[in-house]
């Protein structure tokens, strides 16, 4: 009996950390956001040529895709391991 009540603790440990993990991943991707915004408009208020908004509007596109990937690959990490 001791050995399941162990092994209830332990999952309990492993979920919490995969509960902090994810709030911290989501902190990360947002400060990135944050970050992604704030050049584009040092960029554009600067006066240089404005990219084009397909180009920019692709550019965001993929970068927001990477970092939905990256935090899908951090969780399957922290639940298979």
């Amino acid at each position: 009996m001791k050995d399941l009540s162990v092994l209830v603790i332990d999952q309990g440990m492993i979920v919490d950390r995969i509960d902090y993990n994810i709030q911290n991943v989501a902190t990360i991707v947002e400060d990135g956001l944050k970050q992604l915004q704030k050049v584009l408009h040092l960029f554009l208020s600067h006066g240089r040529e404005k990219p084009e908004k397909g180009g920019m509007v692709m550019c965001a596109t993929v970068l927001l895709i990477m970092c939905l990937v990256m935090l899908v690959l951090l969780i399957l990490k922290e639940i298979i391991l």
